[in-house]
């Protein structure tokens, strides 16, 4: 059996923010074949998209698993619904939990409902800046390029805010 490293973005920001990653990641603790590594801080991120959405909180995990890409996001997918997602038609409405696949490996995968590495990583720095906490020198496959490396060259204005070390 071959466990692939593989990083997870939580974001919340509707309800009990801090309760709803921290549920999110007792969660994926339980999942028999995901073994959490390692958890990034926490940061305060002004929503990215839409302006007048309240504040995130943003989390990156680091994991390695057995799953298939399409089954892991079913296990992020199940894990949203049970902390109360609701789905819905507006892209980026507020949310007690957002969960994004953004890298399995070396992997290059693109399906109708996931592509890795998360094609929307360059311009996140409320992903970049916590993954680079935790793992700087992580090429990602699609730039070949390091979260480090990513993270400088972002042009992303928003605020962000370390609220909690990992």
């Amino acid at each position: 059996m071959k466990y692939t490293q593989v990083f997870i973005g939580l974001g919340s920001n509707l309800g009990e923010r801090m309760q709803h990653l921290q549920t999110a990641v007792g969660l994926f603790r339980l999942q028999a074949e995901c073994n959490l590594l390692e958890l990034s801080p926490i940061y305060e991120t002004e929503p990215r998209y839409v302006s007048s959405n309240p504040a995130y909180l943003n989390q990156i995990m680091r994991l390695e698993t057995d799953l298939e890409p399409e089954e892991l996001l079913s296990v992020c997918q199940e894990i949203e619904r049970k902390i109360g997602r609701q789905t819905s038609r507006e892209r980026y409405a507020p949310r007690p939990i957002d969960i994004d696949l953004l890298s399995i490996g070396d992997m290059m995968h693109s399906s109708r409902d996931l592509q890795l590495p998360h094609p929307g990583i360059f311009e996140r720095k409320f992903v970049l800046q916590p993954w680079s906490d935790i793992s700087p020198e992580y090429i990602i496959p699609r730039w070949n390029r390091s979260v480090r490396t990513m993270l400088q060259g972002c042009e992303d204005p928003t605020h962000i805010q370390k609220v909690q070390r990992g």
